[in-house]
């Protein structure tokens, strides 16, 4: 039995197939590609949505163009053992995963994530800044952020880094950022009113970025993204970026209006400001 099996998974059985037929294999080049190139859409929609396994345009690719190549080879091969010219069945193949290749363009962007914006800062001149985010990051996380962040001025929490002023009424709006080519998975922070950052409200600056720092530290909970850093010198893989504590701006108000540095990172380092 088992030698039997053998023979039949050879290529003398596999010739052993009923002909095909031009029509029927003029059907199967021009269909065929358009399952490889709907499986090929899905897996990677698959490892996109559920960020397992490759997620790089070019893994997908390669996997695109080698099952076409086997299936142009299979089909060609199919033709010649019907007596059929295979140049026209691999051209035919080709062609149709060409044009399968350029309509799958129209198929929805489902692989990647949507930006998310909640929030309102309003028409005001203002500012911003961004956070990295992790995975686990969605838009309940976002929610929850927006909410913490408006109540930071009712809270009091922008006190030490005011030196005593009225801190304005700050709008924030959120946006979730998804991880691009250029860019990683992060939060967009932008808010208004504007602050003048090298001035009078560096170091409320300072604290507005280290507050959404902390507060987004307490409510993301996923591990570091792995972008697949590497040593530019060494070509080493440094693994996901893994941040170190945070830092709490330290205002010297004295010097506030002195026109020098008057924001430092440490007690010793705001000690020997001048």
């Amino acid at each position: 039995m088992l030698t039997a099996a053998f023979k039949c998974s050879t290529v003398a059985c596999v010739n052993k197939q009923t002909p095909l037929s031009p029509p029927a294999l003029r059907r199967r080049a021009i269909f065929l590609p358009a399952i490889v190139v709907l499986t090929v859409w899905l897996l990677n929609v698959v490892a996109l949505r559920t960020h397992v396994g490759p997620q790089h345009a070019g893994f997908w690719m390669f996997i695109f163009i080698a099952a076409s190549a086997v299936l142009v080879w299979s089909l060609g091969w199919r033709a010649k053992h019907s007596g059929v010219p295979p140049w026209r069945t691999v051209a035919t193949t080709v062609t149709a995963t060409v044009v399968w290749f350029f309509l799958s363009g129209a198929l929805p962007d489902l692989g990647s994530e949507p930006k998310i914006t909640i929030g309102d800062r309003g028409t005001r001149p203002g500012g911003g800044f961004t956070h990295s985010i992790s995975n686990a990051f969605q838009r309940a996380q976002l929610e929850t952020l927006q909410a913490r962040a408006q109540q930071l001025g009712p809270s009091g929490a922008f006190a030490e880094f005011s030196c005593g002023d009225s801190v304005p009424d700050f709008r924030f709006e959120l946006t979730l950022e998804p991880a691009g080519e250029y860019n990683e998975r992060l939060i967009d922070v932008a808010y208004t009113p504007r602050l003048d950052i090298g001035g009078a409200d560096r170091c409320l600056s300072f604290g507005l970025s280290y507050l959404f720092d902390t507060t987004l530290a307490e409510i993301d909970h996923g591990p570091p993204v792995d972008y697949g850093y590497v040593n530019p010198s060494t070509g080493e893989k440094l693994g996901p970026y893994i941040r170190g504590p945070l830092r709490k701006p330290i205002c010297r108000c004295d010097l506030r209006h002195s026109g020098r540095e008057w924001v430092a990172w440490s007690q010793q380092a705001a000690e020997a400001l001048r």
